[in-house]
């Protein structure tokens, strides 16, 4: 009998011992991932849901001496609201939610009812969401209108109003002098007045702290940047775009007159020596006639 105690005793000492030691691998892992290792793991921890992030500059203009743009950076926003804002108040919410959503229907996307737009937003609000789309490519004039809604007018904390701003390259002139003005895609094609003067149309990137709120939204910790992106500068030029339109049509017609594969025209004020027009056609695939190469810099071929 007392060696069936003592076996059993022997046995309750072994698991409590076995237990003891875990207990203290475990509080000393504890300890060693809290304090000794605490600064690697938060800091890990903080940039999976943290970063920072370029701001785009806004890009200088390519202008003529007259000012007529030929090319320039407009804005576009994506829009999008935060129903659950750290800023945000519940007497504000029950206070403007009927409004929000009539206008929300009536001036941005009457695909839903005011009713509509209430239920959506209320059950989003429930769910925790920090995240909904209103509007991708946004003009500054809706972007603006949206600003002035009841909610939104709050600013971005307590509005819950999130603006993500970013710009698109437009020609005022549409393709005219299409191959002078040139584009630049990613960093290893720059083509024409674009390309060449990058850098300074460029301008300097900001940088803006940001939290993940899903898997690829990333939004502003701030509404301010860590560091203000620096607009690009403007690139002026002799183009005139009275003359240039005159000798792209000229060229053209010449081009069909002789059925030439391709042709090139520069107009230049012999006075100055400044470039009023220059102008590179050849045909298409489909048949037309479009500036792809610039024939008046990149060929060496004699005039005539």
């Amino acid at each position: 009998m007392n060696a069936i105690k003592n076996e059993v005793l022997v046995r309750a000492y072994v698991v409590f011992f076995l237990l003891l030691v875990a207990a203290g691998g475990v509080a000393y892992r504890t300890f060693q991932i809290s304090v000794l290792e605490g600064d690697k793991w938060r800091a890990m921890g903080e940039k999976l849901y943290r970063r920072f992030v370029k701001l785009e500059a806004e890009r200088g203009n390519i202008l003529t001496e007259k000012s007529d743009l030929l090319a320039t950076s407009l804005p576009y926003f994506d829009l999008a609201f935060d129903p659950n804002s750290s800023g945000m108040r519940q007497e504000d919410w029950d206070r403007y939610i009927d409004t929000l959503a009539y206008c929300l229907a009536t001036y941005l996307d009457p695909s839903y009812t005011p009713g509509g737009w209430k239920y959506f937003l209320e059950e989003k609000r429930r769910d925790s969401s920090q995240y909904v789309p209103l509007k991708k490519n946004a003009t500054l004039a809706e972007k603006e209108m949206v600003e002035q809604f009841p909610l939104f007018n709050l600013g971005q904390f307590r509005g819950g109003l999130i603006v993500q701003r970013k710009y698109r390259r437009q020609r005022p002139f549409g393709i005219l002098a299409n191959r002078t003005i040139g584009y630049v895609r990613g960093d290893s094609i720059l083509v024409g007045l674009e390309g060449y003067f990058d850098e300074q149309l460029r301008g300097k990137s900001g940088l803006q702290l940001v939290t993940r709120v899903s898997k690829d939204v990333w939004l502003p910790v701030n509404d301010w940047a860590i560091v203000d992106p620096e607009a690009g500068m403007d690139v002026v030029t002799t183009i005139d775009v009275d003359l240039q339109a005159i000798v792209e049509e000229a060229l053209a017609e010449a081009l069909r007159k002789h059925q030439a594969k391709w042709g090139t025209a520069i107009l230049m004020e012999v006075e100055t020596g400044a470039i009023r027009a220059i102008a590179n056609l050849s045909w298409w695939r489909d048949g037309e006639l479009w500036e792809t190469y610039n024939y008046a810099v990149g060929t060496a071929t004699e005039p005539g």
